[in-house]
């Protein structure tokens, strides 16, 4: 599936958003690999030694002591997303 992703197909994304069925998903697979024009978009999907070098590099920059106040508003804001509440202004 993640070889097809770069074609934005609407069934592979609909199959992913969990309203397309596995026979959906399969027919629009097979019409996918018939296809002579496909591009080759595996770099955009499937992360190379580059990016992991640079999500390394982001990940040392992140947990610096400097950051430390804006990654727990950032994690609040992020809890309060995931519980489906109103945030609290007060606490950030």
């Amino acid at each position: 599936m993640i070889k097809h992703r770069g074609t934005l197909s609407k069934t592979l994304l609909g199959f992913e958003s969990g309203v397309v069925t596995r026979d959906e998903l399969r027919q629009e697979q097979e019409a996918l690999a018939r296809r002579s024009e496909s591009l080759d978009t595996r770099e955009a999907w499937i992360p190379s030694g580059d990016r992991e070098r640079m999500k390394v590099a982001l990940r040392e920059q992140w947990v610096q002591p400097g950051l430390a106040k804006l990654r727990e508003r950032a994690q609040f804001a992020y809890d309060t997303f995931v519980a489906g509440q109103r945030p609290d202004r007060s606490q950030t």
